[in-house]
């Protein structure tokens, strides 16, 4: 009873949470942080256990780290820096993103793909055998998808995503 009376006092002194500020998320969306934060659940500012919300925000694959700090009577500030991907792995179960260090950013299938195509290649490969040959190929097909524009601020911005390819091996 006393801590719902104190509780109550604070919230009319204006020391409840008002304002979250995020930064630094270019890639995960304010919302998926506001769900991993789950604000409903504190009555007063002193009542948000900022070392659960930074641990629980480092589980998130996008995160590399996080900063976090009370703002008295209000705000919460939440400064996030994330993984940076340089790479797209492409599997038959989705394209995942790898960082410089060989950690996999993978969740919701993350590289979106427009539909349309760098390369759509088909061959008969019926020319490159004697006709009374017999062979189990009969085509080659290639097919490269894009992902996307290049982001501002990065080499080629505004331009296809470029796909690199040194070899194809066919056996």
């Amino acid at each position: 009873k006393i801590i719902d009376k104190t509780n109550t006092l604070l919230i009319n002194y204006g020391f409840h949470l008002q304002n979250i500020y995020i930064t630094g998320n270019n890639n995960l969306q304010k919302v998926d942080i506001l769900n991993i934060i789950n604000d409903k659940k504190y009555k007063t500012i002193f009542d948000i256990n900022l070392f659960e919300i930074h641990n629980n925000l480092l589980l998130n694959e996008w995160i590399e780290t996080v900063k976090i700090e009370r703002t008295l009577p209000s705000s919460i500030k939440i400064q996030i820096i994330e993984k940076k991907p340089v790479a797209i792995w492409q599997t038959k179960l989705g394209n995942k993103l790898i960082t410089e260090d060989g950690s996999i950013i993978s969740s919701k299938n993350t590289v979106k793909n427009d539909n349309s195509l760098l390369v759509n290649f088909n061959l008969n490969m019926a020319a490159f055998y004697p006709k009374n040959k017999k062979t189990k190929t009969t085509q080659l097909k290639i097919t490269i998808p894009n992902y996307g524009i290049i982001p501002e601020g990065k080499k080629g911005a505004g331009h296809k995503a470029w796909t690199f390819i040194d070899e194809i091996v066919i056996e």
